[in-house]
Order: structure tokens, then C-alpha cells, then sequence
């Protein structure tokens, strides 16, 4: 696999506030073709309607208090004035026919319903930095990457690498479809997206408190959850490759000694191996399945229980999860397991 570079014979690259375009004059006409209608214009009006994906993400400093909110350890999109870092936009070659690569959609929908995807050439993948992809890293560095890659057979692919605090998978499929819809000249399946913080902040209460809202606090605390002090660098296992992500979310120590931080424990990083091997296994469910999964899940609800609806997403998960167990042996296990989800409010 090698991507395109200026030093390639008839290639040539640039930069501008958007993307960086990789002339497509080395490929075939039929790729050229369709490479050039995806980018250009098309690309640069869909971007339009998520114009913060081409700024510059930071960490949230104290110039950047508002009111009675301190914002110190989140992170911070600062866009359209001029200085954006844009979008990386990558154009490679691939000289593998694609079915070799990944199975065609009729034999992941029979044969392949479990496709072990660990070997998947990591040169399909966009390899710019992201900003956030270490914690302690983010100026200059893009927070959205997109490869178009060209195989031997003259298929392609399209890559689209985002910093999670930009989007979670709900919204990049939104992106994605737009950007189809848009190459198509038709109208997206999606609504098109809203981003107004300031939205949000009109519906949580207590914004503009000196202090937290006991009661809000009280409630929060009632929600089943783990809560690690990730700052804590004298915990137990505490891995020297923390220490920068950890330093880079705190803020200062004289505002620091001045915060009462929520209680919380250590993170069990004694049960993390990251050094064990980890297999990628896509495994497709047909429609019929899922309903058929959540189904088991509402019939098995007790009486008073009834009146709830499980989601088709947390029905396929808690079948997962009781797999993952029986796998590992944890029904025998005298310790309790948990399965943690993360709520976030990026879509």
C-alpha cells in the first residue's frame, strides 16, 4: 500500500483551509473521475453544515470562563475565524483487488456473518494525527481525516477517521449519508445536523450556580455507576503512559487546590493487560434476529418491570455481553461483572 505523495511521477499536493488534495492524475480515468466528484465542491458543501470539524481543538483554559462555569478538562472547538487547521484529505493506492481484502456484502450476509477484521491494512486508515489521539497533543493537528483509496481492481474505498469528543458513531453516519445524498443530487435519509451549544445549556439547570445544586447532585449520585479518579497517578498500576493524558485534562494546581472534586475511586488498572493481543470480529445480525433477540429480552422483564421498553441496541448488547461472560468462564465467578456505558451528548 502506498499513498500518494508529490514525489510521485504526475502527483502533486496542497493544502488549504478545507483539505489537502493529492492530484489524481496518476490513476485511471473511471477513479479519477469519481475521486474528483466526491471532493471539490460536493465535500466542501456537506462539511459546511458541520463547519467545526475543520477547526482546532484544545483543552478549555481559564480564559474561557463564562459566568460561573469552569470548564477546565474539556475540550474546546474554536472555528471559523480564519486560522483553521482544516480537514486532512488523502488520496492512496492499494495494488490488492478489494474482495481480498474485506468479503462482498452477499457473503458477509451468508457465509461471512463473522468476519475477523484484525488483518485489515491499516493503510486504508487515514494515518494523520489526530489532535486528542494523545491527550497531551492537539495544536496544529486536524480533528477530522478522510483517505480515498483505489485498488488494483478498480474499486475504492472511503476512510473517514473523526476525534471522538467531535463525534460519536450516530454522528458520522449522518456525515456519511449527507455526503452520499450530496454526490447523488438527492435529498438525505438524515436530518441535517444542529450545532448550538448554546441549546443545550438553556435546558440544564443550574449553569449559572456559585456552586453545584445539592439535589441535582444527589440525584446524579443515584445513578448506577463507576467513578475513577483518573488524576490519581500514585494508584495502584498506574502505567508511566498515563501521565501525559492525565497532566494535559487537569487544571492548574492553584485552581486545583481550590476545587472539591466528586468522590470517586481508583481505576483498576491492575486488571488491564494492554500488552495481551486483541482480535477485531465484526459479526452481522440480520433484522430479523435483532427483533427476535429483543423479543427474549422484554418476555424476560418481571411483572413490574413490564411496562418498560428495552431498545433493539441494549437487547443485541446485554446478548453480546452474557456471551463474552459464559466465554471467559465469569458465571462461576464469585465477583461481580460489569458492563460500563458511556453517556455522551454528541449526536
Amino acid at each position: 500500500h502506498q499513498k500518494s505523495k508529490s514525489n510521485i511521477s504526475d502527483c502533486s499536493s496542497k493544502r488549504d483551509n478545507y483539505n489537502r488534495v493529492i492530484d489524481t492524475r496518476c490513476f485511471g480515468s473511471k477513479i479519477r473521475s469519481m475521486f474528483s466528484h466526491l471532493s471539490g465542491t460536493l465535500f466542501r458543501e456537506t462539511l459546511s453544515r458541520w463547519p467545526h470539524w475543520s477547526g482546532q481543538l484544545r483543552w478549555a483554559a481559564k480564559t474561557d470562563h463564562q459566568k460561573n462555569q469552569m470548564p477546565y478538562g474539556r475540550p474546546v472547538i474554536t472555528y471559523g475565524g480564519g486560522k483553521d487547521v482544516g480537514v486532512d484529505w488523502i488520496i492512496a493506492s492499494c495494488d490488492s483487488n478489494l474482495e481480498s481484502i474485506v468479503p462482498s456484502r452477499d457473503a458477509r450476509s451468508t457465509t461471512d456473518k463473522v468476519w475477523m477484521a484484525t488483518k485489515l491494512p491499516h493503510q486504508l486508515q487515514a494515518a494523520s494525527k489526530l489532535a486528542f489521539s494523545n491527550l497531551a497533543e492537539f495544536d496544529g493537528l486536524p480533528g477530522v481525516a478522510v483517505q480515498l483509496t483505489a485498488f488494483k481492481c478498480g474499486g475504492w474505498s472511503v476512510n473517514v477517521n473523526v476525534a471522538h469528543c467531535l463525534s460519536d458513531a450516530h454522528s458520522l453516519l449522518t456525515f456519511m449519508y449527507s455526503w452520499a445524498a450530496q454526490s447523488r443530487g438527492s435529498q438525505s435519509a438524515f436530518s441535517q445536523p444542529v450545532f448550538d451549544p448554546k441549546m443545550l445549556d438553556t435546558h440544564a439547570d443550574g449553569l449559572n450556580m456559585g456552586h453545584p445544586d445539592p439535589q441535582v447532585v444527589s440525584r446524579a449520585r443515584e445513578l448506577p455507576m463507576h467513578r475513577f479518579d483518573w488524576w490519581a497517578t500514585d494508584a495502584p498500576g498506574y502505567p508511566d503512559w498515563a501521565l501525559a493524558s492525565s497532566v494535559a485534562t487537569m487544571p492548574p494546581p492553584d485552581v486545583l487546590k481550590m476545587q472539591q472534586l466528586s468522590p470517586s475511586t481508583h481505576p483498576p488498572w491492575p486488571t488491564w493487560n494492554l500488552a495481551l493481543p486483541v482480535e477485531h470480529a465484526q459479526i452481522r445480525f440480520t433484522a430479523a434476529e435483532v427483533s427476535r433477540t429483543k423479543d427474549a429480552a422484554m418476555a424476560s422483564l418481571p411483572p413490574e418491570l413490564s411496562k418498560y421498553n428495552i431498545s433493539r441496541l441494549d437487547s443485541l448488547l446485554s446478548h453480546v455481553w452474557m456471551l463474552i461472560n459464559r466465554a471467559r468462564g465469569h458465571e462461576r465467578s464469585e465477583e461481580d461483572v460489569y458492563l460500563n456505558m458511556t453517556l455522551g451528548l454528541r449526536t
